[in-house]
């Protein structure tokens, strides 16, 4: 079996997601997701077209050997993280799809054992479709999001004065800390004592304000407090998790095996949460797990994907023993379910069942996706 094409398309979801066909000489083809940007998505789409060269006459089912390829023929051009990392992702998660519907096994067969047979899920609770004041709101979506099945939630933190654009200096103020624990404090008490509760700070804060935060969320018994400060010092991140009971969990920004490796070799967080069509791909998130493993880490993978590179991710969680939850970013997006083929929503009581159909699992549903193309973008045949 040979690659015969490599195709792209770039739709609305959360953000942009970039959905990737690669066609062969027979009669398979395999779907993969890269990504998703809020604004870049037709960039990263190029940079999928453009490793067509490097994989059309190829065995598809070489699938690390052709990662690896692509990788190593881009080594100066961003090899290392950033957008072709992205890319192989989506590319990378294509191919295992082929593999498993050549092989006739679901993906997560090809990729090891087994640990569970439905993976959890976390709702990223939005309350921008709310009504009352900010506070209600989040507490109407959170409440929404229990009652709807799921066991786990994660708010963000945010203040009025931060989202006018005046946060250069990463200081959070007195009374934008007051308000931050009172949202906390206020979900808490709404959804209970037993439901896992994350927030996200999306790297606003300073050390000092983190340090601040992270002790006096201490009483609320969070799954953790998630990226508290910029990924790219490692130290400073040591020092939050070093000084707080609060778990810390990060990874979302950073790429492949080797930027995790100083994260947890340097125990600067709890739980990591690498993005898994971002980081590499499914063999990639593996040897993320396996490293956090080795020090009694938890993964909690990163995903605002829709269903495709979310089975994908599913598959990957399937076979990792130190798993968590996976974050699940479809609530606000209204035709989420309906972009593949499927007779029942795909998450149910919070958790997502581990497919046993051969590849991935799962097919476009070709007139949704048509539907929510970019505007000049079109559905790949």
């Amino acid at each position: 079996m040979k690659i015969t094409d490599v195709q792209a398309c770039v739709l609305k979801g959360f953000g942009e997601w970039v959905l990737v066909k690669i066609n062969t000489d027979g009669d398979i083809h395999g779907i993969g997701e890269a990504y998703p940007s809020h604004s870049m998505g037709r960039g990263t789409k190029e940079v999928i077209l453009g490793m067509k060269g490097l994989l059309v006459g190829e065995e598809p089912r070489d699938v690390e050997r052709l990662t690896q390829k692509i990788l190593r023929t881009n080594v100066f051009s961003g090899a290392t993280s950033g957008v072709v990392v992205t890319a192989v992702s989506g590319v990378e998660i294509a191919l295992w799809d082929i593999a498993g519907k050549a092989a006739g096994l679901p993906v997560y067969r090809l990729l090891g054992s087994k640990f569970r047979d439905r993976v959890r899920v976390y709702a990223d609770v939005d309350p921008r479709s709310g009504t009352g004041n900010p506070r209600q709101s989040l507490v109407a979506a959170a409440k929404m999001a229990v009652d709807s099945g799921y066991d786990a939630i994660k708010i963000d933190l945010r203040s009025v004065r931060r989202e006018a654009g005046t946060r250069w200096n990463r200081a959070i103020s007195t009374a934008e800390l007051r308000e931050m624990i009172e949202d906390v404090r206020t979900v808490r008490e709404a959804i209970g004592p037993d439901v896992g509760l994350a927030v996200d700070l999306h790297v606003l804060a300073d050390v000092s304000s983190a340090h601040r935060l992270a002790a006096a969320l201490e009483p609320f018994d969070l799954m953790w407090l998630e990226d508290p400060l910029p990924p790219e010092n490692i130290e400073a991140m040591a020092r939050i998790a070093a000084a707080t009971r609060t778990p810390i969990c990060t990874g979302e920004s950073l790429y492949t095996a080797h930027e995790f490796r100083d994260l947890i070799q340097r125990q600067a967080a709890d739980i990591v949460s690498p993005d898994i069509p971002k980081t590499g791909g499914l063999i990639e998130a593996r040897k993320i797990a396996y490293l956090a493993e080795l020090y009694y880490l938890l993964l909690a993978p990163h995903n605002t994907s829709s269903p495709v590179g979310t089975i994908a991710s599913v598959h990957a969680c399937a076979t990792i023993p130190n798993f968590l939850a996976l974050e699940y970013h479809g609530l606000w997006v209204p035709y989420w379910d309906d972009i593949i083929q499927h007779d029942a929503p795909l998450v149910q009581n919070g958790a997502i069942a581990v497919p046993e159909r051969p590849g991935l699992g799962v097919e476009l549903n070709r007139d949704v996706v048509q539907g929510q193309l970019l505007e000049g973008e079109s559905l790949f045949d």
